[in-house]
């Protein structure tokens, strides 16, 4: 099938048809339920059968918070609030030991439902058998130990098996059911291994108990002698290092070394200033003190810059004198004198500036070796402390350790001597196990049930795989898909009361409508298929022998001579079989004395009343029947009955078998090619076709016989039994039989 794509491409999608399997399990139905309904009926039997099993319940609570006097968890090795607490008391009420401390409480090695059951009576026969053998066996004694260890093992195991552990979900409940015939019995014994369970916590805490007391007893001494010894060790170092306050001398000794970095710093960059200024001195000509008085490093200092004030002062005087007086006023060379005053004494200060400045970068220099010779004295005794500390630490560290473990030891023992006799629950009963009034299982309804719908999905996939499996041509839809040939007719399997030998004329019984109907309507697709070009001869053929081509050509015969004019001819002169169907005798002439030239027309042809049909039977035997339809006669008389009847129906042999079908094939215009349903296998049936239509034999299409009528239903439904069967129909179709031959 094509399909309009979101895209606009067309793509193929192979869809699914329902019908064809709901088709499958129609035709299978009545196995399916017979089926479905034996195993039901034998599991209900067994079911019925079995002995009924009652399950008490009782409910405990599991404590994930326990009361207790002080804290003592880590002695018995768990923790309760963790999820894998409550799993592991799962396991534990499951365990071998508690069910063994509950048969032993209960005596139940001798209770009816632990002892040994009764073997079989095969088990006791084959016993019998091996006992009667002349075989020699090898007795071993058992002692009364191992018998008791082998039933209490058993058990054990039969214990288990009965018992049902779950828990609540989202809660600390655990439910735990036991099963017996017997519903008291089962309470009972739920409700003693709860007890049990709780018994075997305190038992267990009180072993846990007394061995952590001792462990730790044990412990503590050993930690005592530690203790003491590195108590003593860090005693005598401290005397042999004078040892006070070491936290003190390390951080002053810090300080200290901080300090004398700070300072060599400090010296570092005053040296490196200085000396860097004198490199631009060396750089300057020492004479020319206007130079040196450029520089920012000799400007910018205190005694300069008084010296230039007192020189501009000198220099503003002599400008204002010099409006008013001659070079040679006594004021004017005062100022004049002044002012190379000012000038010397600028260049003195110059100098003295530079002095000072050479004798400041000897002096950074010697103060930063002072500090880097401290430094190296300074980091040598912060080592020493150093070393000193951690050693100090060291043994402060062994001491402080030895002392938490010995406290921690010491409490431990006080609290394991303190709950020893503490015997608080870590569970209890919220619902004590009760009889129950109804049995557990079986669950007869659920299991008939259950039973029922397992056996039907069963059979139906069973129906299924065979139906796969099946190599032979079973429905319409099959002839189709592959035969690739076109459906003429489905005649329904029908059941027929014999009268002596054979019952001929089912066709025109009332009982027989759905028979009947079947072939009309393939006469009906006949007729209508020939409207163009009508087919006079009509040869019948099939694969093999036993696929009612016989059955075939006979009623459709009955069909056309209800109508027209009708001659049965039985080709298959190998193994004839109209002549006794019919009941006509053996020695009546036929085909073979026709193309013998022994017997005439008239005297080979038999009417056959009921149905109004002629029938030219196969006649006497003959060795070589291929030779005999192959020579020209048989054509000749097919053509001059060609002339005296409206239609030929020509029952040939199995195609399969013989090469006569295909001979007698060749004479007719068409042919009908009947296939029994489920019985031969589809490469057969196209081998035999193919034949056929090898030698250019027209195949009409395929007649699906023997179907079985509840598969045939939807295809063809003859439910006119009140119009067929009528008399009056009845006498209808024989007054036009009639007036058609006539």
């Amino acid at each position: 099938m094509q399909l309009n794509t979101a895209d606009g491409k067309l793509q193929n999608e192979e869809l699914i048809d329902l019908r064809a399997y709901f088709r499958i399990i129609n035709q299978y139905k009545w196995r399916i339920f017979t089926f479905s309904i034996m195993v039901t009926l034998i599991v209900g039997t067994v079911t019925f059968a079995l002995t009924p099993k009652y399950k008490a319940t009782a409910v405990m609570l599991l404590e994930a918070e326990h009361v207790k006097a002080v804290s003592i968890e880590e002695v018995y090795g768990f923790d309760s609030s963790r999820k894998e607490y409550l799993q592991t008391q799962y396991q534990i009420l499951k365990s071998r030991r508690l069910a063994e401390n509950v048969i032993d409480e209960l005596g139940l090695l001798t209770h009816k439902e632990f002892l040994p059951k009764e073997d079989s009576a095969v088990k006791q026969f084959i016993d019998s058998i091996k006992e009667a053998l002349p075989i020699e066996r090898e007795v071993v004694e058992v002692s009364e130990a191992e018998k008791l260890r082998r039933a209490k093992s058993r058990a054990i195991a039969i214990f288990l098996s009965r018992l049902t552990v779950s828990a609540v979900p989202k809660t600390q409940l655990v439910n735990i059911s036991f099963e017996a015939e017997s519903p008291h019995f089962a309470a009972k014994v739920a409700n003693a291994l709860g007890e049990e369970y709780i018994a075997s916590h305190r038992e267990d805490k009180v072993i846990a108990t007394t061995k952590a007391s001792d462990w730790i007893r044990e412990r503590l001494e050993s930690l005592s002698v530690r203790l003491r010894a590195s108590e003593g060790e860090l005693q005598r170092f401290r005397e042999e290092e004078g040892l006070v306050d070491m936290e003190g001398v390390v951080a002053l000794a810090s300080r200290e070394l901080n300090e004398i970095t700070s300072q060599l710093t400090k010296a570092r960059q005053a040296r490196s200033q200085t000396e860097t200024l004198m490199r631009v001195l060396d750089n300057r000509n020492p004479d020319d003190v206007s130079e040196l008085e450029s520089l920012p490093e000799i400007s910018e200092h205190r005694w300069i810059q008084e010296a230039k004030r007192a020189e501009g002062v000198a220099e503003q005087r002599v400008a204002e004198l010099s409006k008013r007086y001659g070079p040679k006023h006594s004021r004017m060379k005062a100022a004049q004198a002044q002012l190379e005053e000012a000038r010397a004494n600028l260049h003195r200060q110059v100098e003295k500036l530079i002095r000072g400045i050479e004798q400041e970068v000897q002096a950074t220099k010697d103060n930063e070796v002072a500090l880097v010779a401290e430094l190296a004295k300074a980091k040598h005794r912060y080592q020493v402390l150093t070393r000193t500390e951690t050693r100090h630490r060291e043994l402060t560290r062994e001491v402080e350790s030895n002392r938490r473990l010995h406290n921690t030891f010491m409490n431990r023992l006080k609290e394991a001597s303190a709950v020893g006799d503490f015997n608080t629950a870590y569970a209890r009963f919220t619902d004590r196990a009760v009889p129950p009034g109804l049995p557990a299982k079986p669950n007869k309804k659920l299991i008939i049930v259950a039973a029922f719908i397992a056996s039907f999905g069963l059979a139906v996939i069973m129906a299924f795989l065979i139906h796969s499996l099946s190599d032979t041509i079973a429905s319409p839809e099959d002839v189709e898909l592959y035969l690739s040939q076109r459906i003429v007719g489905v005649i329904p399997k029908v059941k027929v009361k014999k009268k002596g030998n054979v019952r001929i004329h089912s066709f025109f019984e009332n009982d027989m409508q759905s028979f009947s109907e079947a072939w009309r309507t393939l006469r009906t697709g006949l007729v209508l298929s020939h409207l163009d070009a009508p087919s006079k001869v009509i040869a019948v053929t099939s694969t093999l022998p036993n696929e009612g081509k016989t059955t075939t050509a006979i009623n459709t015969a009955f069909a056309m001579g209800q109508v027209e004019r009708v001659l049965l001819l039985d080709a298959d002169i190998r193994k004839p079989s109209v002549c006794r169907r019919f009941g006509i005798p053996n020695y009546q002439p036929g085909v073979t004395n026709l193309l013998t030239g022994t017997h005439s027309l008239d005297q080979c042809i038999y009417h056959d009343d009921v149905s109004g049909i002629d029938i030219l039977v196969a006649g006497s035997p003959m060795p070589n029947p291929l030779e005999l339809l192959a020579k020209n006669g048989f054509e000749e008389l097919v053509s001059k009955l060609r002339g005296l009847y409206d239609r030929i129906i020509i029952d040939t042999p199995p195609s399969r078998v013989v090469s006569d079908a295909l001979v007698v094939a060749k004479q007719a215009d068409s042919t009908l090619y009947v296939v029994r349903a489920d019985q031969v296998r589809r490469s057969t049936i196209l081998e035999a076709i193919g034949r056929l239509q090898r030698l250019e034999v027209r195949v009409d299409g395929v007649v699906l016989n023997a179907i079985n009528k509840r598969n045939s239903k939807d295809i063809y439904d003859y439910n006119y039994g009140d119009v067929y069967g009528s008399t009056d129909y009845q006498e209808q179709v024989v007054s036009t039989r009639k007036e058609s031959v006539t």
